[in-house]
């Protein structure tokens, strides 16, 4: 598994490796997926003191990209353990309460 560290301009150093599912994620529970589609290819996982971020899909060759590219696809990475936001349930359409 490939992996490089780069430092952002703030100073922070991160860790990226590429993570494919199957080969270091959690198996899924019965026969539902546990990712999401987005994910079913894979992603780049880059983690600091900062947190932990994933990007995808993962870009060909990006172990060669300078850090200042890197660096780009990281600020652009969906912060990891972080649930999306789901519209707030209405009232439409429902029965009318007794």
């Amino acid at each position: 598994m490939a992996s490089r560290t780069f430092t952002d301009a703030s100073g922070v150093e991160w860790l990226v490796w590429e993570v494919t599912p199957g080969q270091h994620t959690r198996p899924a529970r019965r026969t539902v997926s546990a990712l999401p589609d987005e994910l079913a290819d894979g992603w780049l996982c880059f983690e600091s003191n900062a947190g932990k971020r994933r990007f995808y899909p993962v870009p060909p060759a990006w172990e060669a990209l300078p850090d200042d590219k890197l660096e780009v696809l990281c600020r652009a990475a969906v912060p990891a353990g972080v649930a999306p936001t789901l519209p707030e349930p209405t009232l439409e359409g429902a029965a009318a309460p007794d």
